[in-house]
């Protein structure tokens, strides 16, 4: 028998077990390419590029899940007594998939109805707060005889990326189509004050347009061809990004960036969204070409009975996560009924999910039964005067002081959230939580050691999430971005600039870590982010001269990327001209003191250590990374690891957040290293130390703190 026949045999197999009740409660059904691996003997690799053949030919189902997941197609057809359309073998996520097929496959066998069809009635308040949106959305998708352009308005956090989403569905829908209709998401402050860069992403380019584009480029406009382009935070477009979308709009043509040919055919609908007034952020001249506008209400207008079904089904989705029977009390439930969630439901979502996730840790280290959510978790008093919502509660408690929610649970309100599920990437929370503490407790850890590592693990990865998302993507291909992309001439302008004012010349190391620098400034700058400031009276007294070179540095950056440089910005660059200058003098480096970085992501502390080595020419700073999904346990252990090899005496261990602070403590336990901690690391800071320790003596005598 042929490998593919072998493979595809297994997965059939695997597929013929799953049930109808699986499929409406698990999140991860399917097999991944490490399972078949191990159970064939079959090289990985091989397995995967068997199993993407099978996808290409129809006989697997693909979900883009992390591990990616596979499921036989004849299997889940004849489960689901369906027939899968072709854009739907390879799926984002088993709840898109799921959405689209089993609800009909469970609702009797009966033929669909037009409301079935329809997902906007999946929607919460459907038929009360977001009435008046929806017949906006519907008119604005079905409008002869290309629909009209829309821009969505509201918070943050009240759902207007997955309404977008639940728009193109209803039109895929509308057109039963065999093939999938394109829906391109676009992040508009990504690129926010740079022209340029926002014109060949959304345009293409092409070969030769500028420095770095070797090949012509497609640009995002031609992939929404034929479906939609969703622009978000579309109030961060500048006036030429506006201006340039207007023959867009106008005419359905445009010529990509360094074409001076014939002009593009497409065919496109906008969808744009914003937290911003629109008559002050966009132009007149481009408000008047988009003809719908839909606002989306805050949690705080929604009706309570909207309310509580929101919070229900959040309550249930950990339910389902879990496995476990979560008790909600009475108080805990009017605390999320009636507390000022000024991020609106993905606040509220957020909070939901934290809380079960400390409750949780009672399960593992008290031997609890369920997920208890009582007064404990509420984190401010209740003063019960909503008469509207003691009705409502009243009636769900009926007297009693918990009220039981299981994945099973079949309340009155069945409809499913308006917000997408946008957990960590996939990943398990709970059972990332529990195989944590097995592995903390086979290290011998008291049971208050490992609930501390553990809840501040849970704290980080909450405070994770917006970071790791719009940095770590960046990470990945921030090398070809900044290559080829026009803002390398900017940034060479800028080194030209140091290189004339210190007359020391760049190397390419050297100026390969000021690019990442660069880059990364300018995300959290765009991004109304800001990074702490070390010490300023101490740089300005102690670097007087390469203060006042850095004034004239950071207003020259100013002018060429057309913002302002933050006062942290004029101390990483004083840091950085002071680093040039003593490139060469005589070192004093401790080997018996070791520094090391741990940091979140995949590169993070890798890029910034060997930013800081280049620079001062040295290799004292050691980097652990951390990704997302690596155990504390084993990132314990690679510490540990490490000063064993180093033989380290004493150390200074620089963390970005959460339970990294915590090893210090099990560091000088277990192995009687002293350390110093510092959390909340920069590149300024990493910076200011690498130099102490690396031309000081004694760095663990109070000269660096």
């Amino acid at each position: 028998m042929k490998r593919k026949e072998k493979i595809y045999n297994e997965i059939k197999v695997l597929s013929s077990k799953i049930t109808k009740q699986d499929l409406q409660y698990n999140l991860n059904i399917g097999t991944s390419a490490q399972e078949i691996s191990d159970k064939l003997k079959i090289a990985r690799n091989a397995v995967s590029q068997e199993l993407n053949t099978l996808n290409k030919e129809y006989r697997l189902i693909k979900i883009k899940s992390r591990p990616v997941l596979f499921i036989d197609t004849d299997s889940f057809e004849n489960l689901l007594e369906c027939k899968i359309r072709k854009c739907d073998y390879e799926v984002k996520s088993f709840e898109r998939l799921k959405n689209k097929y089993l609800t009909t496959s469970i609702s009797e066998a009966e033929t669909k109805t037009k409301t079935e069809e329809d997902p906007f009635n999946r929607l919460i308040g459907n038929n009360k707060s977001l009435k008046e949106a929806i017949d906006k959305a519907k008119s604005a998708v079905l409008y002869p005889p290309n629909g009209l352009h829309v821009l969505l308005t509201g918070a943050s956090g009240v759902g207007k990326t997955f309404f977008a989403e639940v728009m193109h569905q209803y039109y895929e829908n509308y057109k039963h189509s065999q093939t999938s209709i394109p829906f391109v998401y676009f992040n508009c402050s990504e690129y926010y004050n740079n022209p340029e860069l926002l014109t060949g992403q959304l345009f293409g380019y092409t070969k030769g347009a500028f420095t770095g584009a070797t090949a012509d480029k497609e640009g995002l406009i031609q992939k929404a061809d034929g479906g939609f382009l969703f622009l978000d935070e579309i109030h961060r477009l500048p006036a030429e990004g506006q201006e340039k979308l207007f023959s867009i709009l106008d005419k359905n043509q445009y010529r990509k960036l360094g074409a001076s040919g014939n002009l593009n055919k497409v065919n496109i609908r906008l969808i744009g969204a914003t937290t911003c007034d629109v008559n002050s952020s966009l132009l007149r001249t481009f408000l008047r070409r988009i003809q719908v506008v839909i606002e989306i209400p805050k949690l705080s207008n929604r009706t309570p009975k909207e309310r509580l079904e929101i919070i229900l089904k959040f309550l249930q989705h950990e339910s389902i996560k879990t496995g476990l029977k979560i008790k909600l009390s009475y108080e805990f439930a009017y605390y999320l009924m009636t507390h000022e969630f000024e991020g609106n439901i993905g606040e509220l979502k957020s909070e939901i999910q934290y809380k079960c996730a400390q409750a949780f840790l009672n399960v593992m280290t008290k031997g609890y039964e369920y997920i208890i959510l009582d007064d404990t978790f509420v984190t401010e008093k209740n003063i019960y005067d909503d008469l509207k919502v003691k009705k409502l509660l009243d009636a769900l408690f009926n007297r009693l002081e918990y009220t039981d929610i299981t994945p099973e649970s079949n309340y009155i309100f069945e409809k499913e959230l308006n917000l997408q599920d946008n957990d960590s990437n996939g990943i398990n929370f709970y059972s990332l939580l529990t195989k944590e503490y097995n592995a903390l407790r086979e290290k011998d850890l008291s049971y208050i050691e490992s609930r501390l590592l553990l809840e501040n693990k849970i704290q980080t990865l909450f405070q994770y999430t917006f970071y790791y998302k719009i940095q770590e993507n960046k990470n990945n291909e921030l090398s070809r971005k900044l290559i080829d992309g026009p803002m390398t001439g900017k940034i060479n302008k800028i080194i030209n600039k140091i290189e004339e004012i210190t007359h020391i010349e760049f190397d390419d190391a050297t100026k390969n870590n000021f690019y990442l620098h660069i880059y990364t400034f300018l995300s959290y700058v765009r991004n109304g982010e800001s990074t702490p400031v070390y010490n300023t009276s101490y740089i300005v007294k102690n670097y007087k001269k390469e203060y006042d070179e850095a004034k004239v540095i950071c207003t020259y950056m100013s002018d060429v990327f057309r913002v302002s440089c933050p006062k942290s910005e004029l101390i990483f660059i004083t840091l950085f001209l002071n680093a040039l200058y003593n490139s060469n003098p005589i070192k004093n480096e401790n080997r018996n003191c070791g520094v090391v970085i741990i940091a979140h992501g995949n590169t993070t502390a890798s890029s910034m250590a060997g930013f800081a080595n280049t620079l001062f020419k040295t290799e004292i700073i050691q980097p652990i990374d951390m990704p997302l999904e690596q155990s504390i346990s084993d990132t314990l252990d690679k510490l540990i690891e490490l000063i064993k090899d180093k033989k380290y005496e004493e150390m200074i261990l620089l963390v970005d957040m959460g339970s990294l602070v915590s090893f210090g403590q099990v560091i000088e336990k277990n192995l009687g290293v002293k350390n110093i901690v510092i959390k909340n690391i920069t590149t300024e800071v990493l910076l200011e130390i690498t130099r102490k320790v690396v031309y000081d003596l004694k760095p663990l005598n109070g000269s660096i703190f």
